[in-house]
């Protein structure tokens, strides 16, 4: 390559030319930046207001939540409440069968049972079948009144009318 220029000011204008492409590029690169920051700001501001948004959004709902778990808390009581009366119902009809099974249990020699029912309302039971003499309902009532859980045990007098195959209908209250 054939240069014109004595070798100083050749290596002088190199050296010219780099700089003004290096200052060319340095002004690109902070216009650039300038740009960049000037596109980016609107950006920021709407994200930073979406971010407090959805962080309000997050509480209200964490808040709705927790008054949520005080109704889940309550719901769940209710169940449990409701599964209690339950427990108890079931309670009152085994403490009913024990009672069926305290005046079975009783002598029940030439006595056939034919009937028997109870209230809890009115905190009695009732008691109906065939005796085959006087004698063993006479006993067979007697035996009902030692029960502890018995408060009283009525047999009506027209029950004891007949000596034989005598129908009759105890009436037992219960102890509450």
């Amino acid at each position: 390559m054939f240069t014109f220029l004595p070798r100083g000011y050749r290596e002088d204008t190199i050296s010219e030319y780099r700089k003004r492409v290096l200052t060319v590029f340095v002004a690109l690169c902070i216009v650039l930046a300038i740009l960049s920051i000037a596109l980016i700001m609107p950006t920021f501001v709407s994200l930073h207001f979406q971010r407090n948004q959805a962080l309000d959004e997050k509480t209200r709902t964490e808040n709705i939540q927790a008054g949520s778990v005080d109704a889940a808390a309550g719901a769940e009581i209710t169940k449990l409440n409701e599964r209690l009366v339950a427990v108890s119902e079931g309670a009152d009809e085994k403490t009913m069968i024990a009672l069926f099974e305290r005046v079975l249990i009783n002598d029940r020699s030439g006595i056939s049972i034919t009937a028997i029912g109870a209230s809890r309302k009115d905190g009695s039971m009732s008691i109906r079948g065939i005796a085959n003499t006087r004698e063993t309902l006479v006993a067979f009532s007697q035996s009902l009144q030692g029960e502890p859980s018995f408060v009283s045990v009525d047999l009506p007098v027209s029950s004891l009318a007949k000596n034989r195959d005598i129908s009759f209908a105890i009436t037992i209250m219960l102890k509450q």
